[in-house]
């Protein structure tokens, strides 16, 4: 049956916990919040606020105890803080009222201390004490202080701040007046008050300041006026005394007094005699000196007048007269006057000065004059107050007056008495203080007034006294080649005597003796003739010496000499009798050319032992020795081979024997004027871009960059200014903008430059601007918040151009540079570089100028000079020039 279940084939009855239906097997145990007494059919339900604590097969449930609730599980849970049950059995806690609070599992709440709260809430678990400034009100909520109270933590009242204390609302303290305030003997109060001026802070009360004293607002004292000074009473400052009355000394005066006449008021406000020379009215406060010539004792309310002759020598505060000075003289007014300088007076008592002579000079109130030191004068002036001494370049005359020093002589310090001359090599314009030396290229006699320049053909070094003739030098000479004959060698070189009779010599044939040309000529500066005899030794090589009034130079270049002219063989070797018949000649020397050759002769060689076939007679005739005829006709071909025609008068039974003549033609001498240059035996005019400077020049030069010339230029011409051009140019372009010359060329500008057409140069951005690519004709602005030096191709923060130093951003000087953002350090510029201040690199310096370590501009090598491959301007050598400034190199 239900409540029961079979075990083992008997019906069992189910233990109390559990349950089972009819025909069960096993009993099953209750469930949570469940029970069964023994021999269940079913298990019954907990009562409400009972639970089986969490455990199935129960027999009984549990009532929860007080502080504890039924929860969701059915488990007995403790009430947290803050709630209660004050019953067994409960289903729910309760929340501890207002002002009330608990702990978790209470049963009741408890009431919050004195001066705590729960400000309002409900289900408190704690209460909060009121803060300092605050206090419990009947509302059982904390309330601040109202101003003029203060309160401490935890307090149920708030309490009045006392006398010369003041509070705002909320306060926990109240607040000591500041000094010169108070509250007026109340207390509560919620400020102070500040005693006004006049008054001052006594026993918390403000009281008026009594004459003599004063203060301002805010006091705590009232302060004694000072000496000189008074008040009434109330007073919030002190009136100062008025002029010419005292407080005698006093502080906290009610009033001053006036000093009497003889007295005034010194500065310490006493009342003082006046000096003896012044005096004083009643009141004063100071003393008046007495006048010129009148005088006075100590104490003085008048000055008294000097007697009759005498006088307070033109002083005012005198306390007596005397008789003037000598130096000085009584006026018409009767005082004493210092005479003036230049003038003097040898007596006292004296009613005039009387003026310095011509060379003497006087200072003011002088008894006597001083005469002018040697070299010095008054330029003849009477009543002098100094004497000159002459100037540099002038002397003092036998006058006593200063003339300057003529030309070619100078004077060298101030005061002199004589003019020396200018040693030879130096010169001087009138008037000088130095002689200035000769430059190079000029000379001068000692004295002398002007350089003379060196004639043509001769130099000087600086401050010469003479000139010397340029040595000669040797360039070429022509011909090159010639006959073992007499033969005329033109020698080109410089300097080779400016006139015929600066030629001295000319040698040839130099291995170790000199021998003197046969003849010679005199053609020009750059050309000589020298002939040579016909013994000059075939198949040599020889040399010339040319020595003139400036020196001698042997040429490095030789002339060869050709071997004797040898005819070895001909062909035909068979000739036909009485026939006129060409013939091969060949052999070596046969003249170096068609007008080398001056004749070719041939013979047949019959001995004396021997005859021939007479062609008249066809008879054998004798013959003499061999004769010789010239071809009909000759041919030269090489120096190996010549043709000759023989003539009708050979018999062609005996061998032929040939001899061929050569000789040296006659040189052509040609002169070119400047413009031209010797192209063979003719000038030829210099072509456009190019020039030649002197006469008989053996080339013409190109023109320097940035300069150019025509055809037939003797010079270039400069381009003008914003042109350019390269060496050897006949002309000039003109540069866009955005470039600018560099070395004859129009070169964009780099990033950080820009120009204007027609630049000579790339201007660098000023500072604050930038261009940012090359070919810029402007600059722009930077951005806000941005800067950059000179030359920049961007903005930044400390830009390239500058350095931090202690943290601030300084621009690179004129001369260094700084090529990377946020450097901390410039560096120099290089060896003919320079830059401008505010620089991120150096510029080159343009061809022809030069500069030293950390320049900031580049310096122009003058005409005369040129700059060397170390970057060097010096002075062309010796017969060498440069005809414009900035040159790299000197021209012949």
């Amino acid at each position: 049956a239900a409540g029961s279940y079979v075990d083992s084939g008997v019906c069992t009855q189910c233990t109390a916990g559990k349950y089972a239906n009819a025909g069960s097997t096993a009993g099953t145990d209750c469930v949570v919040n469940e029970f069964s007494a023994a021999g269940a059919s079913a298990c019954t339900a907990c009562p409400s606020g009972s639970t089986t604590k969490g455990a199935t097969g129960s027999t009984s449930c549990e009532v929860c105890d007080a502080g504890f609730y039924v929860d969701g599980n059915g488990d007995c849970s403790s009430c947290s803080a803050g709630k209660y049950s004050d019953n067994t059995g409960s289903t729910s806690c309760s929340s501890c009222a207002v002002n009330t609070f608990s702990a978790a599992g209470a049963s009741t709440c408890s009431p919050c201390i004195t001066g705590s709260t729960t400000v309002g809430a409900t289900g408190s678990s704690s209460c909060t004490p009121c803060a300092a400034g605050s206090y419990v009100d009947g509302s059982s909520t904390c309330t601040s202080c109202a101003g003029g109270k203060f309160s401490s933590a935890s307090s149920i009242a708030c309490t009045a701040c006392a006398v010369n204390t003041f509070s705002a609302a909320g306060a926990s303290v109240c607040t000591t007046c500041g000094t010169g305030s108070t509250t007026e003997a109340a207390i509560g109060a919620t400020s102070c008050t500040t005693c006004a001026a006049g008054s001052f802070v006594t026993s918390g009360v403000c009281n008026q300041c009594v004459a003599g004293k004063f203060s301002g607002s805010g006091s705590t004292v009232c302060t004694d006026c000072g000496v000189n000074e008074f008040s009434a009473a109330g007073a919030s400052t002190c009136a100062s005394c008025s002029t010419g009355s005292t407080t005698v000394g006093a502080t906290g005066s009610t009033s001053c007094t006036q000093c009497a006449s003889g007295f005034y008021v010194d500065d310490n406000g006493s009342c003082t005699s006046c000096d003896a020379g012044g005096y004083s009215s009643a009141g004063s406060t100071g003393c008046s000196v007495c006048a010129v010539n009148t005088f006075s004792a100590a104490g003085a309310s008048i000055c008294t007048a000097c007697t009759s002759g005498s006088t307070t020598v033109g002083a005012t505060g005198s306390i007596s007269c005397t008789p003037c000075a000598t130096g000085s003289f009584v006026n018409t007014f009767g005082t004493c006057t210092q005479c003036v300088a230049g003038k003097f007076s040898s007596t006292s008592s004296s009613t005039s000065c009387s003026a310095c002579s011509v060379n003497t000079f006087s200072a003011a109130g002088a008894s006597a004059c001083t005469p002018c030191s040697t070299g010095s004068t008054t330029l003849g002036s009477t009543g002098s107050v100094s004497c000159t001494p002459c100037e540099l370049g002038s002397f003092v005359d036998n006058a006593g007056t200063c003339t300057d020093c003529s030309a070619g002589k100078f004077a060298s310090s101030t005061g002199s008495t004589v003019c020396s001359q200018c040693a030879a090599g130096k010169y001087s314009s009138t008037g000088a203080s130095t002689c200035a030396a000769c430059t190079s290229g000029t000379y001068s006699s000692a004295g002398a007034s002007v350089c003379l320049s060196c004639t043509s053909g001769s130099s000087s070094g600086t401050g010469a006294s003479s000139c010397s003739a340029l040595p000669p030098t040797i360039s070429s000479l022509s011909p090159t080649a010639i006959a073992p004959k007499e033969a005329s060698i033109i020698i080109f070189g410089s300097h080779l005597g400016e006139s015929s009779d600066q030629l001295t010599a000319i040698y040839w044939g130099l291995t170790g003796s000199e021998t003197a040309c046969a003849s010679m000529q005199w053609i020009s500066p750059k050309q000589v003739l020298c002939t040579v005899p016909s013994t000059v030794t075939p198949s040599s090589e020889i040399k010339f010496m040319v020595v003139t009034s400036g020196g001698s130079a042997t040429s490095s270049v030789t002339v060869s000499v050709d071997g004797v002219a040898t005819v070895s063989d001909y062909e035909p070797k068979t000739i036909p009798a009485y026939t006129p018949t060409n013939v091969t000649l060949s052999g070596s020397d046969l003249g170096r050319d068609g007008d080398s050759v001056s004749g070719v002769e041939y013979a047949e060689i019959v001995s004396e032992t021997q005859s021939r076939r007479s062609r008249t007679s066809g008879r054998r005739v004798k013959t003499s020795s061999t004769e010789f005829n010239p071809c009909l006709s000759y041919e030269w071909v090489s120096p190996e081979e010549v043709h000759c025609e023989i003539g009708d008068d050979i018999s062609g039974e005996y061998p032929l024997t040939f001899q061929v003549s050569v000789s040296n033609p006659a040189p052509t001498i040609v002169t070119c004027p400047p413009g031209a240059f010797i192209d063979g035996s003719a000038c030829s005019n210099c072509t456009a871009g190019t020039f030649s400077a002197e006469s008989d020049s053996l080339s013409c030069e190109d023109c320097d960059i940035d300069t150019y010339s025509s055809a037939s230029s003797s010079s270039c011409a400069a381009c003008p200014s914003g042109e350019t051009s390269l060496a050897g140019s006949s002309s000039c372009d003109v540069c866009d903008a955005g470039s600018a010359v560099v070395d004859g060329v129009c070169s964009s500008c780099p990033a950080g430059k820009y120009s204007a057409a027609s630049s000579t140069a790339c201007t660098k951005c000023s500072t604050n601007t930038y261009s940012s690519s090359s070919g810029s004709s402007t600059c722009t602005n930077c951005p806000g918040g941005q800067n950059s030096p000179s030359g920049a191709s961007s903005c930044s923060t400390c830009p390239a151009g500058s350095y931090i130093f202690n943290s601030v951003c300084i621009q690179c000087a004129a001369g260094r540079y700084s090529s990377e953002n946020l450097a901390t350090t410039c560096t120099d510029c290089d060896r003919n570089t320079y830059s401008e201040a505010g620089s991120s690199s150096c510029d080159a310096c343009d061809d022809g100028e030069t500069s030293v370590v950390g320049s900031s501009s580049c310096v122009t090598c003058p005409i005369g000079g040129y700059v060397n491959a170390t970057g060097d301007c010096i002075d062309c050598p010796a017969g060498r020039f440069s005809f414009k400034s900035r040159s790299t190199s000197c021209h012949n």
